[in-house]
């Protein structure tokens, strides 16, 4: 299993830059999905918790908390058409 830091490219053409542990994303890092999707910041055990940035291929972005891979807590989403919500999320929405 990879482990430490290093960049991992998986079978579908994601690529993930940053630490594994035991083959799990830990810590801060950037995760370019092969849709075009792209997320920085933290992990824990293979699920964005923490602190990021995920980024959809159509340019809509999300800055804020994560926990157990949604949207939780204080964040910041911004679409294209110039909308913004400042405010809480629980559970992605």
């Amino acid at each position: 299993m990879p482990h430490g830091y290093g960049i991992y490219q998986y079978e579908n053409k994601t690529v993930f830059m940053g630490k594994l542990v035991n083959g799990h994303k830990h810590g801060i890092g950037l995760l370019k999905i092969s849709n075009g999707h792209r997320y920085v910041g933290e992990f824990d055990d293979e699920l964005k918790e923490g602190r990021g940035c995920f980024s959809w291929a159509s340019g809509n972005k999300y800055l804020g908390i994560f926990h157990k891979d949604k949207r939780h807590g204080n964040g910041m989403m911004m679409w294209t058409d110039g909308s913004v919500y400042v405010g809480d999320w629980a559970d992605g929405i």
